[in-house]
């Protein structure tokens, strides 16, 4: 589920599962399950063969770049699962609420932190690690700063437990890494089996960026993406997305 503030993917293995569209049903047993993917996918689907359906899917990941640096000067593309995940609107609104409040508990933990000597005890850091949060706040550590943030969880959506089974791996709020993937995920999804894409999460990214050049006097932002360039390996994906912005009439770049 990819949406503004929350962009909730598994992890800690670099991996996209496609998607079709959303249902309104509650829990589906593997049966009823099987029918209805059958029924969604439609005429793009039925008497194809799985192997075919795999190239295409391997052919387009590579196409639009869904790839990340195993090491350096080696290219590994992201593995997508053949199997589409069928998330209801129960699911997207409790996963939804999951993030949103988790973001807000974790956001309070940071200034917290400098204000309570006891959760210095229970999470302490170096003094190294002090200095550069000291030099990168100067003291105000209340100040708002993240735009989107991600919260990884495991769960298994098709089993009638999902509630209970759901597991949070990693409150992520400093980054929007997989961005890229998760958008081209449903892309393909939706271009391989037919059906609606989901949200546009690119569209969305930006739209809180040209909404904050708004509030602050500047209606058409140039907007930065900002990459740790020493950094030989882990996903690449910000220049393919500044490359589809430019063509989207936004000015982005990465520095």
């Amino acid at each position: 589920y990819d949406a503004p503030p929350m962009d909730l993917s598994t992890r800690p293995r670099k991996s996209v599962t496609i998607r079709s569209r959303t249902v309104p049903q509650g829990p589906l047993p593997p049966i009823r399950s099987r029918e209805l993917l059958r029924s969604k996918m439609g005429s793009n689907f039925c008497g194809r063969d799985l192997r075919a359906v795999d190239r295409e899917i391997r052919r387009q990941a590579r196409e639009r770049k869904m790839f990340f640096h195993f090491r350096e000067g080696v290219e590994r593309p992201v593995p997508m699962a053949l199997k589409p995940w069928i998330v209801t609107q129960p699911q997207r609104r409790h996963l939804r609420h999951l993030g949103v409040v988790l973001q807000a508990a974790a956001l309070r933990v940071f200034p917290a932190w400098f204000e309570r000597g006891d959760l210095q005890d229970l999470m302490p850091i170096g003094d190294g690690e002090r200095r550069w949060l000291e030099d990168a706040y100067h003291g105000s550590w209340r100040r708002p700063e993240t735009l989107m943030a991600r919260i990884d969880v495991g769960t298994d959506l098709g089993a009638a437990d999902w509630r209970t089974r759901t597991r949070i791996l990693e409150a992520n709020l400093v980054g929007i890494g997989a961005a890229y993937y998760c958008w081209s995920a449903g892309q393909i999804a939706a271009e391989v089996f037919g059906g609606v894409p989901e949200d546009d999460l690119l569209e969305m990214i930006m739209g809180q960026c040209v909404e904050h050049g708004r509030k602050i006097g500047r209606p058409r932002p140039s907007v930065a993406f900002v990459e740790y360039r020493r950094s030989l390996h882990g996903p690449f994906e910000f220049e393919t997305m500044c490359e589809i912005y430019r063509r989207r009439g936004y000015d982005a770049f990465v520095c």
